[in-house]
C-alpha cells in the first residue's frame, strides 16, 4: 500500500510477554524504543518524525503511527524493552509517495452522489463491487471537472460547494454528473463482464448530451447546462460596451474629453 506524505501512517503490533501473551499498559520508551529511518533512493538516513504509540481497546494490541514529511520509503524499527516482554526487534516498513501523487476522489468533489449513480444504473455500487465506490467517485470527480470547465467557459464559475442549494442549475449539473459518471463506470464494467452491458452507453451518451450538448455538430449545439448559463447566469455586460471598456484617468486633474461614439443608426456600409 502506498501512503502519502502529510498524511498519518500507521500499523499494529502486538506486543508479547514473556511467556508469549499479549501484554497490555505498555508505553512508548519505557516499554518500547523506535528508531526511524527513511530512503530517499540515496541510502538511509535518520527520519526526524515523532512516533507515537496507542493502546487499543484490545489487550495487548497498539497503533504505531507518525506523519511522513518526505516521499520515499520509510522504516521504523521497534524494540521491546520490557523486562517481561519477548525482548523482539520488528522492522514496519511504509512505502510514502508525495501529495497529489495519488488520485483520492470523493463525491464531495462530484456535484452528484454515489446513489445518483445507483439510480441511473439500478443497482448497488459498494466496495466489494466492480467497479468499486472509490472507483465511482473517480469517475464522478472527473466528470464534475468537465461540468464546471464548460460552465467556466460559459461565463459562470461554478463548483460542487459554490453551487446555490436547491437552484435549477444545481439539479441539472447532478443529474448531468451522474449520467456522466453511470456512462464511465459502465464503460469500465464493459471490459470485464458481458459485451451485452455495452448496449447501456448510446443511451447514457445520448442523456449526457442533452445536459452538456453535442461536440461533434457544427456549430456545437449547447445543451441544457449551455442553455441555463447563457440565458439567465452568464451578466450580458461581459459581452458589450457597458462592461466598462473605458477608465478614468489616474491623475484627477487630467482634462477628459468625451469622443462619444462616432457611428450612428443612419450610417450606411
Amino acid at each position: 500500500m502506498a501512503w502519502v506524505s502529510g498524511n498519518l501512517v500507521h500499523a499494529t503490533h502486538q506486543y508479547l510477554d514473556a511467556a508469549g501473551d499479549p501484554k497490555g499498559s505498555m508505553v512508548k520508551t519505557t516499554d518500547i524504543e523506535f528508531t526511524l529511518f527513511r530512503d530517499p533512493s540515496t541510502g538511509a538516513v535518520a527520519a526526524s518524525e515523532t512516533v507515537s504509540f496507542t493502546e487499543s481497546a484490545t489487550t495487548g494490541y497498539y497503533t504505531i503511527s507518525f506523519t511522513p514529511d518526505n516521499a520515499g520509503l520509510y522504516t521504523l524499527w521497534a524494540k521491546e524493552v520490557n523486562a517481561d516482554s519477548y525482548l523482539r526487534n520488528l522492522q514496519f516498513d511504509w512505502s510514502v509517495v508525495s501529495a497529489g501523487s495519488v488520485f483520492a476522489p470523493a463525491f464531495s468533489n462530484a456535484f452528484c452522489a454515489e446513489t445518483d449513480l445507483e439510480r441511473w444504473m439500478q443497482q448497488a455500487i459498494t466496495t466489494s463491487t466492480s467497479p468499486s465506490s472509490t472507483e465511482a467517485a473517480g469517475f464522478a470527480e472527473t466528470r464534475a471537472a468537465v461540468l464546471m470547465g464548460m460552465c467556466a467557459r460559459l461565463g459562470y464559475t461554478v463548483t460542487p460547494t459554490t453551487v446555490t442549494t436547491g437552484s435549477r442549475l444545481e439539479d441539472i449539473l447532478r443529474e448531468a454528473n451522474a449520467i456522466g459518471a453511470a456512462m464511465d463506470y459502465t464503460v469500465a464494467q464493459s471490459f470485464k463482464s458481458a459485451t451485452s452491458r455495452t448496449q447501456r452507453i448510446p443511451e447514457l451518451l445520448g442523456l449526457w448530451r442533452q445536459y452538456t450538448g453535442d461536440e461533434t455538430k457544427a456549430p456545437r449545439a449547447y445543451g441544457f447546462i449551455g442553455d441555463e448559463v447563457r440565458g439567465n447566469l452568464a451578466s450580458l455586460a461581459t459581452d458589450h460596451i457597458v462592461s466598462g471598456d473605458t477608465q478614468a484617468a489616474a491623475d484627477a486633474s487630467t482634462t477628459h474629453t468625451n469622443e462619444s461614439i462616432q457611428i450612428g443608426m443612419g450610417d450606411l456600409f
